[in-house]
C-alpha cells in the first residue's frame, strides 16, 4: 500500500511521537530535525517517506539498495518470476495479506494507546515516561 507511512505517521496521531513506528535514537532525531537540509532530505526520505508499490533491487550493481529497478523493463523477467515466488509462497502458508483488502494490521493495539481531547481529537496517549525515551 504506497499509499501508507511505514515508518509511522508524520504527525502523533496514534503514535508516542512522529514517526512513532521507529525507535527512538540521536539519528532519528539529527534526521528529523535536519529534513529540510538538501544534504540530509534523501536520507528522511529513505527512512521515513512513502515506498513504491513494488521494490526490486540488483544487488550485484547496487549492494545499499537505493536504486528501485522494478519499474524498469529491463528486470521485468525477473520482477514478474519474484512477484508470483512471493504470492504462491503467501497462499501455501496461508499470509493475510495476499488479499489487497485485508486490514486487520489496522486493528491492533497500539502500543502507547491514544486518547479524545477536548475537541473530539483522537492524540496520542502520552506516557509519563515518553518524553525521557530521547533524552542524552
Amino acid at each position: 500500500r504506497p499509499d501508507r507511512w511505514p515508518a509511522g505517521d508524520p504527525k502523533a496521531w496514534m503514535s508516542v511521537g512522529n514517526f512513532g513506528d521507529v525507535d527512538g535514537s540521536w539519528a532519528k532525531e539529527f534526521i528529523l530535525d535536519h529534513r529540510d537540509d538538501p544534504d540530509i532530505r534523501p536520507f528522511h526520505e529513505l527512512n521515513f517517506g512513502k515506498r513504491p508499490g513494488e521494490e526490486l533491487y540488483d544487488l550485484r550493481k547496487d549492494p545499499n539498495q537505493l536504486n528501485n529497478v522494478a519499474n524498469d523493463p529491463a528486470y521485468d523477467e525477473a520482477r514478474r518470476d519474484l512477484r508470483a515466488r512471493v504470492e504462491t509462497w503467501m497462499r501455501e502458508t496461508g499470509d493475510p495479506r495476499v488479499d489487497p483488502a485485508y486490514d486487520e494490521w489496522d486493528k491492533f493495539p497500539y502500543f502507547g494507546g491514544s486518547v479524545v481531547d477536548e475537541h473530539g481529537n483522537l492524540k496520542p496517549r502520552r506516557l509519563p515516561w515518553a518524553d525521557r525515551l530521547n533524552a542524552p
